[in-house]
């Protein structure tokens, strides 16, 4: 060290006692006095009772142990004498210790030392070392909690190893985590390397409702994979209904609407119905029909009464049939005022409220839950005659009121709803009618400008894509039939009605059922037919049951599942119970 123009040498000699005498030995820089610099007041001729190491030369304030006070003033001054002698002016620090083999010399220099990063003079030993908080690792101070590389399970920890690295404890971090699904590493406390990255093959993304799918790491990628989800038409939810199924729309969402397919069988929650099974449409209802049989006609209960030139409505699950000639063996009969009504959940048949007037060969609709039972032939004594009346039942109250009366006679005339107007076509009056006559419910009836191509009565009427049809059909002159093959169609929008085609070969007495949602239907002859709406060209399906269709006397109605035909007969005779149904 350079202490006021000297360099000085610190001196250590073993004295006993499990300790050393420190001397301090300091000469003149730049070749200044030829002797050692020996103040008298280092207190080495005799002995002290302070220590002797504080570098500026001033007592200790620690004392030293007096209790062998003779030794320690032998020692000091067989030092003192033996530095006396040997050191010269010209002596350096080298032959210093070269003279003194037993007596250890540090040599340190504070300001040499302190230009080191992080090292200071260590007063115990003279040495220039690494500061308290750093580790001695091949030559350079690196400062506690340093580790020698990313991943490394070493770690500097100068109370541990003041000149090494050091394990790390067990469990510490030595790699975190890079994602969801990369495994963080931890050190296991006996190696200095971090294990092996790791990839997870866990749940990363839990499912967020019905429609997504959870994810789960691959094993071999830090990221979750890209959020999936059902496709469309995979059941979500939780519908009211076996015949309702919400579905995801592809995109995580439960938001459309499934329906279970028809014939699925489901209960609609009455123990009366019978073959409850889904309508393809959302609703448990009660089936005439079992998949087996689509496409054929099976028998169903008897009306009660045999009727003939009746009319049928089906609504809110009910066929209703109105009124007939029952009377066999005359040409023109009384009409009768009953009116039956079919449950099909229970496939009964029974009585509801009679009409005001009895009637046959009427047309009939339903308009907002009322049904108009339009024209017809009413009763006259012992017989009948054409007429203009016009009826309303109501099924909720199953009661009767009277309409607004046809502006014209009509018997056997075709009738159509179509924008919630009730359409009076053709028929026979007072004559054959080629006119049409519509009303507005709550206002009475107007005649339509437009006439069809030909007057007749017992033409087929049908309403299909906002358009009504009017086929077939004949009159009579004198004894001589004409018969129609006229396919017309009227558009209200156009106001007109239009010849657009031609049935094979010309017929009358046809009964229509048009499904908005196709086929288009026609029964005549005998036999069941379609019509393409497109071509208007008619394709015989087959035959129809004997109890059809021979005349224009069966009432017809259209199901949800097909064509319901009741009664039936020829024109004079006999009429029938018979109840057919065709499953579509």
């Amino acid at each position: 060290m350079i202490m006021h123009g000297f360099q000085c040498l610190q001196l250590r000699k073993g004295i006993g006692f499990g300790t050393s005498l420190l001397a301090m030995v300091c000469m003149a820089c730049g070749g200044g006095s030829s002797n050692p610099l020996l103040p008298s007041d280092i207190g080495l001729e005799t002995a002290s009772s302070q220590d002797l190491e504080n570098s500026d030369l001033s007592p200790d304030a620690n004392p030293l142990d007096t209790s062998n006070q003779e030794t320690l003033a032998d020692a000091t001054g067989d030092l003192t004498t033996d530095v006396s002698r040997d050191l010269t002016a010209d002596m350096t620090a080298d032959r210093v210790e070269e003279a003194y083999e037993d007596v250890v010399i540090d040599l340190c220099d504070p300001n040499t030392c302190d230009m080191d990063e992080h090292r200071v003079c260590e007063a115990e030993t003279g040495k220039c070392v690494c500061d308290e908080d750093f580790c001695e690792i091949e030559g350079t101070c690196v400062a506690n909690g340093s580790v020698p590389s990313d991943f490394s399970c070493y770690v500097c920890d100068s109370e541990r190893n003041k000149t090494g690295w050091s394990l790390q404890l067990v469990g510490t971090l030595c790699r975190p985590s890079a994602g969801p699904c990369d495994v963080a590493e931890f050190c296991d406390g006996a190696t200095g390397s971090c294990p092996t990255d790791l990839k997870s093959t866990a749940l990363c993304r839990a499912a967020s409702g019905d429609c997504d799918i959870a994810e789960y790491c691959d094993g071999s990628s830090n990221d979750c994979p890209k959020d999936a989800y059902h496709p469309v038409t995979w059941p979500c939810g939780n519908a009211e209904s076996a015949c309702i199924t919400d579905q995801c729309d592809g995109y995580g969402n439960c938001t459309l609407l499934g329906l279970a397919p028809a014939f699925t069988v489901c209960d609609d929650g009455n123990p009366l119905t019978l073959n409850d099974r889904c309508d393809g449409a959302g609703n448990c209802v009660p089936h005439l029909c079992n998949p087996e049989q689509v496409g054929t006609w099976i028998d169903l209960p008897s009306l009660n009464l045999s009727r003939g030139f009746t009319c049928a409505v089906h609504y809110s699950g009910k066929v209703y049939v109105f009124g007939g000639a029952h009377q066999d063996g005359v040409q023109f009969p009384p009409p009768v005022n009953s009116v039956e009504a079919f449950d099909i959940g229970t496939r009964t048949w029974s009585y509801v409220a009679s009409m005001p007037t009895a009637t046959y060969g009427s047309t009939c609709g339903e308009i907002g839950g009322l049904i108009y039972l339009v024209g017809g032939r009413v009763p006259k004594v012992n017989s009948s005659e054409n007429g203009d009346v016009v009826q309303v039942y109501n099924p909720s109250s199953d009661t009767w009121s009277r309409g607004p009366s046809l502006r014209t006679l009509r018997s056997w005339l075709g009738g159509a709803v179509l924008g919630g107007k009730f359409y009076a076509l053709c028929g026979v009056g007072n004559t054959y009618l080629s006119s049409v006559e519509r009303l507005t419910p709550g206002g009475s009836w107007v005649n339509l400008g437009g006439q069809l191509a030909a007057a007749r009565y017992m033409l087929g009427v049908g309403v299909y894509d906002g358009k009504i049809y009017a086929i077939g059909g004949d009159n009579w002159i004198g004894d001589s039939q004409k018969l129609f093959d006229y396919i017309e169609v009227f558009d209200p929008n156009l106001g007109y009605w239009s010849t657009v085609g031609h049935l094979p070969v010309p017929a009358t007495s046809i009964m229509t059922a048009f499904f908005p949602d196709g086929p288009l239907y026609l029964l005549y002859k005998g036999k069941l037919w379609t019509m393409d709406p497109t071509t208007y060209a008619v394709t015989e399906i087959g035959a129809l049951p004997a109890t059809v269709g021979t005349a224009h006397d069966s009432g017809i109605a259209m199901t949800r599942e097909g064509i319901l035909a009741a009664g039936g007969g020829s024109g004079r005779g006999p009429h029938r119970t018979d109840v057919k149904f065709y499953c579509k």
